[in-house]
C-alpha cells in the first residue's frame, strides 16, 4: 500500500564516469573498465551469449513463448544490445517462431546518465540501430525503480537499485511462503565488474534471490572464475564449470541450476494475532493463470482499449465490448486530452507512480505523435508547460526543479522556465514562469482509441451492454442486455469506469464519479500563436480540428469540478467558470480569444470522472469482498498478526479503473502491468507500487481500521 512521504526522493547514485586517451569509459568508483579494450562486444558474445547457448536454447521455443535473461550490472548496455541483435538475427533467419518474445531484465544500482550511454555505445557501430533504439527510449529521469522499454518483439525491464534489493522486488512477497516469482529465468549474466573491485555485486544475498528466480533449466556465465563467486553459486544450488574464457583470459564459469528453490510447507507458519515480521501477504494472487489465451475486455475508453491492445500484443485473443456506439463516449471521449502529471519532490507512493507513468507513457505514445500535421493528428507533442500561479506551486515548482536538477543536470524530463522563457516557448505572453515538460503534448483520446484497437487479435463488438458477471465454478457466465443466452468467457476485464459498481463483484469498490465540463471556443489567428499546452487551475491546449473534421480549428479548455451535480447536461455556470479560469490564469489567451464572459454561445462538453480515495488506480484481480473479510479478519486485532495466506480473488476476473482526470497518463502503464499479471510476464512496476495499486487494499485498510 501507499508509503508515508519523505521529505526528499529516493535518488539512485549515478555513475561517475571518465574516459581514457581511447575514449573507453572508466567506472571512477571502482576504479574499473565496462569492456574489454581488446574486443569488448565479442567478449560479451562469447561468455554471454555463447556460454548460455541462447541461440540453441532460442531454436526450441514454442509458439508465444517468453525467454527471460537475467543480468546483474546493466552498465553500458552492452551485454543486452548483443543479446537483442542475436535475437533480432535469428527471427530474421527463422530460426525463432514469429510470436516468442525476449525478455532481458537488469538490475544497475549506478546508472549511466543519458549522455554518458550515448558516448559510451557510440563505440559500437556494429550496434548502431540497437543502440539509436535504446537511447530514444531510455528515461529522461533515471529514477529508482522500474522502467520497461518496448522494442517490438523485446522487452528491457531496467530496474535501478540494489542488486539485491532489486532482485527482490521480482519476487511476489517478502513472506517466506510466497518468495517467489510469477515466471522464471532462463538464463543469468553476471557481473561486468571484478568482484574484488565491487563486491557488492557479488553478495551472498544476490545468489540466494537468484535461485530462487531461477528453474530446473536455469543457465548462468560469468567472465570471472573466483573462488567465492563459485562458492556463492554452489551453495545456492547451481553446478559450476569451469571454462576457458575469452581470448588471453585463462578460464570464466558457467553454471546450470540442479537444485531449484523448495519453499517452505505452509503448516510451519500458524495463523494468529500476535505480531509477525512478515507481512500479510494479502496481495498475492491465490488462483491459477487462465486456461485459454481468450479474454473479454469491458469498456472502450483509454483503460479498455490499452488494456486490449496490451494483451493482443502478447498473443491473446481479444472481445472488446462498448456499451456505446463509438470508443471514448464518457470520460475519455474529450476532443484533447493532456498527458499530465503531478510530481513530487518528496518519495511518495503518489508521486512516485506518477513519475514512471509519465516517463512510460512519453516512450508509448512516441510512435503516434505528428508535429508536422496538428490539424489531423492523433496528437501533438508540443509541450506542457505548468506554470507557477501562486507563490505556493511557485514554491513547490522550484523544490521539484530542484530535486530533479540534482539527480541529473541534464535530464530533460522537466526544464525551469523564467516568464521570458515560458513566453516564447508557449507563444503568447506570459506573466509567470513554471515548469516544462517537452516531451509531453495533448493526445484526441476517440483517435488514439480507434488506433489502439487496429490489431489482428482485437475484435471490437460496440453498442454492446454486459449487465451482469456470474461464475459457475469454471468459468464466467456474462450477461448482455438484450441478448436472451449468456456467454462464457474464461477471463474477463472490467474497465469500465464508475459502472463497474453495476457488478455484484465489484459494487464495493469506493470509487467516485465526478463531473467535469470543457469548454470548445473557436480559435482567431491571434489564438492560433499558442503552441504548447497550458496548465495551472485549469488548461488550455492549442487549437486543432474537433472530432468531427469541423473546418475551424478549436481550443479545448477547463474543465470544472462539481461533486454534486449529478446531470451530463451543459451548465452555462461552468461554462462561465472555465472562461473566467482561462481569463485569470492564461490571460493573453483569452484576450486572443477575445470572448464575453456571460457569452453562453460556446460549446463544450460534459463527462465524469472515475476517482478513487488515494488517487491512485484500481488495477489488478478483483477481490472477492467476503472471503476477503473472513480471511485477513485477524487484522481487526492487530494490523500485525500472522496471517500466512493469500488474497481469496474472483477466479480470472481484473479490473483497470479509477484514473480521475490522468488518463492518458496512467493508462498505457496500468494496461502493461496488468496484461504482465494475467500474462505471468515480468512486471513493468516494482512490487511496492503493485501492492499500492491492488484492488483489495481499500479492504485491508477498512480492516486495520476496524471500519469493515
Amino acid at each position: 500500500m501507499a508509503r508515508k512521504p519523505s521529505t526528499t526522493r529516493d535518488l539512485p547514485s549515478h555513475a561517475v564516469i571518465e574516459w581514457d586517451e581511447q575514449g573507453f569509459p572508466i567506472a571512477t568508483d571502482f576504479n574499473d573498465f565496462y569492456f574489454s579494450h581488446r574486443d569488448g562486444l565479442n567478449e560479451a558474445r562469447y561468455v554471454y551469449l555463447e556460454q548460455n547457448q541462447l541461440a540453441k536454447r532460442w531454436k526450441v521455443l514454442g509458439e508465444q513463448q517468453t525467454f527471460i535473461v537475467a543480468e546483474t550490472g546493466f552498465g553500458t548496455g552492452l551485454n543486452f544490445l548483443a543479446c537483442m541483435q542475436l535475437w533480432q538475427q535469428q527471427k530474421k533467419a527463422g530460426s525463432i517462431p514469429a510470436d516468442a518474445r525476449l525478455h532481458f531484465i537488469s538490475i544497475e544500482p549506478s546508472p549511466l546518465q543519458p549522455q554518458d550511454l550515448v558516448c559510451a555505445l557510440a563505440l559500437w557501430s556494429e550496434l548502431s540501430p540497437q543502440s539509436e533504439a535504446l537511447t530514444a527510449q531510455y528515461p529522461s529521469a533515471v529514477s529508482r525503480g522500474f522502467h520497461q522499454l518496448n522494442f517490438d518483439d523485446v522487452q528491457l525491464t531496467l530496474v535501478i537499485d540494489d542488486l539485491a534489493r532489486g532482485l527482490e522486488q521480482l519476487l511476489c512477497s517478502d513472506h517466506p511462503l510466497f518468495d517467489q516469482p510469477q515466471w522464471r529465468v532462463d538464463a543469468w549474466f553476471l557481473g561486468n565488474l571484478c568482484p574484488t573491485k565491487n563486491p557488492a555485486m557479488w553478495q551472498p544475498a544476490l545468489f540466494q534471490h537468484m535461485q530462487k528466480l531461477s528453474d530446473s533449466h536455469t543457465t548462468a556465465t560469468t567472465f570471472t572464475a573466483s573462488a567465492a563467486t563459485k562458492e556463492c553459486l554452489s551453495a545456492c544450488g547451481f553446478n559450476i564449470e569451469r571454462v576457458p574464457g575469452f581470448n588471453s583470459k585463462r578460464d570464466m564459469l558457467r553454471a546450470t541450476l540442479e537444485q531449484p528453490f523448495t519453499a517452505p510447507a505452509a503448516h510451519t507458519y500458524s495463523e494468529n494475532s500476535r505480531n509477525t515480521k512478515h507481512s500479510v501477504p494479502w496481495y498475492i494472487t491465490s488462483h491459477s493463470q487462465p486456461s485459454n489465451r481468450q479474454i473479454l475486455v469491458i469498456g472502450g475508453g483509454l483503460a479498455g482499449c490499452h488494456t486490449a491492445n496490451a494483451l493482443a500484443q502478447r498473443g491473446w485473443q481479444v472481445t472488446l465490448v462498448e456499451q456505446h456506439a463509438g470508443l471514448a463516449s464518457e470520460g475519455s471521449g474529450n476532443p484533447q486530452g493532456v498527458l499530465y502529471a503531478k510530481l513530487s519532490a518528496k518519495a511518495e507512493t503518489l508521486g512516485d507512480f506518477n513519475g514512471d507513468a509519465l516517463q512510460f507513457a512519453q516512450r508509448h505514445y512516441a510512435r503516434y505523435w505528428v508535429t508536422d500535421h496538428p490539424n489531423t493528428a492523433i496528437g501533438q507533442r508540443c509541450g506542457v508547460l505548468q506554470l507557477s500561479y501562486n507563490e505556493k506551486v511557485k514554491a513547490q515548482h522550484q523544490k521539484l526543479f530542484e530535486s530533479y536538477h540534482a539527480q541529473n543536470p541534464q535530464q530533460c524530463l522537466i526544464q525551469a522556465l523564467d516568464a521570458e522563457a515560458a513566453t516564447e516557448i508557449s507563444g503568447l505572453p506570459q506573466s509567470n514562469g513554471g515548469i516544462f515538460f517537452p516531451n509531453a503534448g495533448w493526445i484526441n483520446p476517440k483517435r488514439l482509441c480507434r488506433q489502439l484497437l487496429l490489431h489482428p487479435n482485437i475484435t471490437l463488438r460496440s453498442s454492446t451492454q454486459v449487465t451482469s458477471l456470474e461464475h459457475d465454478g469454471k468459468q464466467w457466465c456474462v450477461s448482455i442486455e438484450g441478448q436472451a443466452q449468456k456467454e462464457a468467457h474464461t477471463t474477463v476485464v472490467v474497465c469500465c469506469a464508475s459502472h463497474v459498481q453495476r457488478f455484484a463483484q465489484t459494487e464495493h469498490l469506493p470509487i467516485k464519479a465526478i463531473r467535469g465540463q470543457v469548454t470548445y471556443n473557436t480559435a482567431t489567428p491571434a489564438s492560433l500563436a499558442l503552441k504548447t499546452v497550458l496548465c495551472a487551475d485549469g488548461y488550455a491546449a492549442p487549437a486543432a480540428l474537433a472530432d468531427d473534421s469541423s473546418s475551424a480549428p478549436q481550443h479545448c479548455f477547463g474543465a470544472s469540478f462539481s461533486l454534486h451535480n449529478p446531470t451530463l447536461d451543459l451548465c452555462p455556470n461552468e461554462q462561465r467558470d472555465n472562461r473566467l479560469r482561462l481569463t485569470e490564469h492564461f490571460p493573453s489567451l483569452a484576450q486572443a480569444l477575445a470572448f464575453n464572459l456571460d457569452d453562453d454561445t460556446d460549446s463544450g462538453r460534459v463527462a465524469r470522472r472515475c476517482t478513487t480515495p488515494d488517487y491512485l488506480p484500481i488495477v489488478g484481480p478483483a477481490p472477492n469482498y467476503s472471503a476477503y473479510l473472513e480471511r485477513f479478519s485477524l487484522l481487526r486485532k492487530n494490523a500485525r498478526a500472522a496471517i500466512p495466506h493469500a488474497g481469496p480473488n474472483w477466479p480470472n476476473l481484473y479490473l483497470n479503473v479509477g484514473y480521475g482526470s490522468r488518463g492518458l497518463t496512467y493508462s498505457p502503464l496500468c494496461a502493461a502491468f496488468l496484461a504482465a499479471q494475467i500474462d505471468g510476464s515480468p512486471l513493468p512496476i516494482t512490487r511496492d507500487l503493485h501492492t499500492a495499486l491492488h484492488p483489495a487494499r481499500f479492504l485491508i485498510r477498512g480492516l486495520i481500521r476496524k471500519k469493515l
